[in-house]
């Protein structure tokens, strides 16, 4: 399962929240990765002006989930060699 997000929360939200990431992970629980940016964007796809004819999509400035996603490799490259 995979679970993508763009969180706002401030400095110590962050820092509770990667402390949980970090003790998950560290029991094999699971794999993460993020990145910190103080701005995000919007992309919106109009396909029409009815009803689900149009899609939001938000991410991270300064590369997002890709950026994000290396992080997330990097910590399963160990666990693929076993």
């Amino acid at each position: 399962m995979i679970l993508r997000m763009v969180i706002d929360c401030g400095e110590q939200q962050t820092r509770d929240i990667k402390r949980y990431l970090d003790q998950k992970h560290r029991r094999d629980d699971l794999f993460y990765g993020t990145l910190e940016t103080d701005r995000s964007l919007m992309t919106c796809n109009v396909d029409g002006l009815g009803h689900g004819e149009h899609i939001h999509v938000i991410d991270a400035d300064n590369g997002g989930y890709a950026v994000a996603a290396i992080e997330l490799k990097t910590q399963m490259k160990p666990s693929e060699a076993l």
